[in-house]
């Protein structure tokens, strides 16, 4: 599991620790020896409706339900494990 690191509220991406690496292959410059060819691997960001929220539970990843309770709050409840979700 990724933690994430920043979240862009304009674009709504998150850029998450160790979830997605993108490689590109890079050809080496003739002018300036310090831009060598080969492999490149950087960190892209991800769309915030692709990221799976966390059991409170068990840590593992989740759907979320809405529960209506008996004084007539909706809260929102983890489907793996029917704990309440704060937030």
């Amino acid at each position: 599991m990724a933690l994430i690191d920043a979240v862009k509220p304009t674009p709504q991406q998150e850029k998450q620790r160790n979830a997605i690496d993108q490689h590109r292959e890079r050809r080496a410059e003739r002018q300036t020896a310090k831009a060598q060819g080969g492999i490149v691997s950087k960190e892209s960001s991800i769309h915030i409706s692709n990221v799976a929220l966390a059991d409170p539970k068990g840590g593992k990843a989740t759907r979320v339900g809405f529960k209506t309770l008996a004084d007539g709050t909706k809260v929102r409840v983890a489907k793996r494990s029917g704990e309440h979700i704060n937030g």
